[in-house]
């Protein structure tokens, strides 16, 4: 049996969650210009991606980089995002290994480093420290680290209100939209919603309390279903939600939400200088998602 065949089913379950997220989970076509925009100047740059998200190897492969890296701990990752890409990955190095471990033979061998979305699956601040550590050893002196995660708002985020305000503004949407644009619009819900219970979820310390967010979740499912529930695109999108038990015991969700100046003296006692720093729109709320573009020193 070969791989495909063997992992098939993870495979087939990561294109379903794919398919059901939009942004500000995924990266919007104004954020990969974002990413683009802040590129390292030079030619032939060498890029690791946290993570195997397709728009940002599609990127990668555009800037004629010479050596693209997709790290990712799931090798079924790289076969099912694949599929979603738009440039030719015959080039593109899947390297199956997780974040946290170091690997000698990078050191000094990269110019950029990217991820969306990537640390927040990590706990803050430890195994963040980890990964700025190793990064630090593949970057060279200039090298580039541009990253999209969510933060904590500058304003209180009242988790009550923004359900009612969204729901409203999503009732308000999807009347008189065809099929196509509904879609669209339980997608990007589906995404805005995970990244608000993250937000509300955490600490002041960035620490996102798991109890607190399966409760979220499973609040979500009960009420989304009860009010979308007969709606077609439910079924569709309702995957890109974990289960409530996927949260709350398998560690495979959002462990961090830190602050913002929490993250910038993390990155400078480590050996990186903030170059840069982007809102990426305005859901969940202004400041919720952001850019943070730093240097090796």
């Amino acid at each position: 049996m070969n791989f495909i065949d063997f992992h098939k089913l993870e495979i087939q379950r990561l294109l379903s969650v794919w398919r059901a997220l939009g942004p500000p989970l995924r990266p919007s076509p104004e954020d990969v210009e974002a990413f683009s925009q802040n590129w390292k100047a030079g030619e032939g740059l060498r890029v690791l991606i946290l993570g195997v998200t397709p728009e940002l190897v599609d990127l990668a492969v555009r800037k004629k980089s010479s050596r693209v890296i997709a790290m990712d701990c799931s090798r079924p990752a790289f076969t099912a995002m694949r599929i979603f890409g738009r440039e030719n990955w015959d080039r593109v190095e899947a390297l199956p290994n997780e974040w946290q471990i170091f690997l000698p033979d990078l050191e000094g061998t990269l110019d950029m480093v990217l991820g969306d979305g990537s640390l927040t699956m990590l706990a803050f601040p430890a195994e963040w420290e980890q990964i700025l550590k190793n990064t630090h050893r593949y970057l060279g002196p200039g090298g580039r680290m541009i990253l999209r995660l969510p933060f904590q708002p500058e304003e209180p985020f009242n988790l009550e209100m923004y359900m009612k305000e969204t729901f409203s503004r999503f009732d308000h949407e999807c009347a008189g939209a065809g099929d196509d644009q509904r879609l669209k619009l339980f997608r990007n819900l589906i995404s805005e919603m995970r990244i608000a219970f993250g937000v509300a979820s955490a600490g002041r310390n960035g620490v996102v309390d798991l109890n607190r967010r399966a409760e979220f979740v499973r609040r979500f499912h009960t009420e989304f279903a009860a009010r979308y529930g007969h709606w077609k695109e439910w079924e569709t999108v309702r995957i890109g939600m974990p289960p409530e038990s996927e949260v709350r015991y398998s560690g495979k969700t959002g462990k961090a939400v830190p602050s913002w100046p929490a993250a910038v003296g993390l990155f400078e006692r480590h050996g990186f200088a903030v170059a840069g720093v982007k809102e990426s729109g305005i859901r969940p709320a202004p400041g919720a998602m952001r850019f943070f573009i730093a240097e090796r020193i």
